[in-house]
């Protein structure tokens, strides 16, 4: 049923404006706010956390209403990933605001490739497409999603869109071969899809987030580089970059990089927290273990014999 949901929202944005689309996903996000008691009840306690560790009194009121912004960002998230593979470079570039966007073509004129990590945060999607659009050669890891049809929805959108999707759970290959060609990797650093328990501090409590990340640019030398593109008040983006990451060419580095990346991720997560679009208890180590390690195996069947998947032509 989920499948044809996004078919029918992918068809939607490409027949109506883009203003109704967004109208439309606002609601749908109440909607789901009020129907997703499970889903609610996650958000509500991710922000109380948050605001908790900020040391600010934020009142349930003011809890709630973040957490109720939350479905509707997401929802519009969907309205722009199904349209933007239809926007011009120009008018993709038109609608971002990116004032740092040097700071990408510097560090990928070294010549050793660039990790660009994002989160589940604003919309990373079109960052990709912006990315793209900047000229550069973009490798996203994308977790397959549960049918083919679905992957094939989502993964198109992507590769539409110029990028090359390597696919999560026998991505290794992929990611190395990217980096040698000293292109650009992107990758998403707030959920951990393994089994393991490596935790961090994370806003001041124990959470999972993925440790092989900093490994990967210890091992190729490859600096990195943490960024969020957020939604603004008039429905346009704007793509905040944090400082860059160098190893120091010792893979013992790891554990300095990971803590560098969790600083910058907590920051920008407290900026934003209704674009934070986590919808479980992510300091509940073992609902996170159940979550998301449960989609990391289903990926891994699905990707068996395949490493990644080539853009289409545009």
């Amino acid at each position: 049923m989920s499948y044809y949901l996004y078919k029918t929202a992918a068809t939607l944005t490409a027949i109506l404006p883009r203003k109704f689309c967004l109208a439309l996903a606002t609601l749908i996000g109440w909607l789901l706010y009020l129907g997703k008691r499970r889903d609610r009840l996650g958000l509500i306690s991710n922000i109380r956390h948050l605001t908790a560790h900020s040391g600010k009194q934020v009142s349930e009121r003011e809890i709630r209403r973040l957490a109720r912004r939350v479905f509707p960002n997401f929802c519009k998230n969907l309205v722009d990933f199904f349209s933007m593979r239809r926007l011009s470079d120009e008018a993709i570039l038109a609608r971002t605001d990116f004032p740092d966007a040097a700071l990408i073509a510097k560090l990928v004129g070294e010549g050793r490739g660039l990790i660009l990590l994002t989160a589940h945060l604003g919309t990373w999607e079109v960052a990709g497409r912006v990315v793209v659009a900047l000229g550069h050669n973009l490798n996203v890891v994308a977790l397959k999603q549960p049918s083919e049809k679905m992957n094939e929805l989502f993964q198109g959108q992507r590769r539409g869109g110029g990028m090359r999707v390597i696919a999560m759970g026998n991505a290794a290959r992929g990611c190395l071969a990217a980096l040698r060609r000293g292109q650009l990797l992107a990758i998403v650093c707030d959920r951990d899809f393994t089994a393991q328990r490596n935790l961090v501090p994370f806003f001041g409590k124990p959470a999972r987030l993925p440790h092989g990340i900093a490994r990967l640019a210890a091992a190729t030398g490859a600096p990195m580089l943490l960024g969020v593109c957020v939604r603004t008040p008039d429905e346009s983006f704007r793509i905040l970059l944090g400082k860059p990451i160098f190893p120091r060419g010792d893979e013992r580095d790891a554990s300095r990089m990971q803590r560098e990346i969790t600083t910058q991720l907590e920051f920008y997560v407290s900026q934003f927290p209704d674009q934070w679009f986590l919808f479980h208890d992510f300091w509940d180590i073992g609902k996170d273990i159940e979550i998301t390690h449960g989609a990391f195996k289903r990926a891994v069947r699905r990707t068996a014999g395949q490493d990644e998947i080539t853009p289409q032509k545009t």
